[in-house]
């Protein structure tokens, strides 16, 4: 029954589902990029609030780091700059949002620390677009994954992976679900300088 449960999930959200981190192939560990690591100055311009600030448009995904107050709390991965689910720079509400099947899977998943997906308002697109669980930007429509680390952050022509995406969504989820019980708040998303 585990086991089926595990390719269930893994089905649903990636390879890290039912897993502490996915293992790297390769014998070596790669480089990875750590949410710990300073930022420079010259590069972040985050404000306060919810920030996104894209980093590199690939032909496989776009990456980018997520802030909260100024604090960066995870990377980010949404689909490539050329498919038409792709959130245009600017500013979205985001709110709690409790219907839909990925509520329900997250709330099965997750149990009570889930109480509604964390969904961006407004966008034009025909899905809205959630916070995801989720190694790579497969199967986002709109939707943004996080991690905690990415794996070959410099390829733009590969897809990239993010680790532990459970726990960088955790980390964001109970961040944001204070502020977003008393009513929306703003998400900003700036393209690459």
């Amino acid at each position: 029954m585990l086991d089926f449960l595990r390719r269930f999930f893994q089905s649903l959200f990636g390879s890290d589902a039912g897993q502490a981190s996915p293992e790297p192939s390769a014998p070596t560990k790669p480089q990875t990029s750590s949410v710990s690591e300073p930022e420079p100055a010259a590069t972040t311009q985050v404000g306060p609030g919810l920030w996104l600030q894209r980093i590199s448009k690939g032909t496989q995904d776009t990456l980018g780091k997520l802030y909260w107050e100024g604090e960066m709390l995870a990377y980010t991965l949404e689909v490539a700059a050329t498919e038409a689910e792709f959130l245009p720079a600017g500013e979205y509400p985001v709110a709690l949002k409790k219907e839909g099947g990925r509520h329900a899977t997250y709330q099965f998943r997750l149990g009570e620390f889930h109480e509604g997906l964390i969904a961006l308002q407004e966008t034009g697109l025909k899905h809205s677009p959630t916070f995801h669980i989720s190694n790579t930007a497969d199967k986002l429509y709109g939707s943004i994954a996080m991690g905690q680390s990415v794996k070959d952050e410099e390829q733009m022509s590969e897809k990239r992976e993010l680790w532990h995406s459970e726990n960088a969504y955790k980390k964001v989820y109970s961040q944001l679900l204070p502020r977003l019980k008393e009513g929306p708040v703003s998400l900003k998303i700036a393209d690459p300088n």
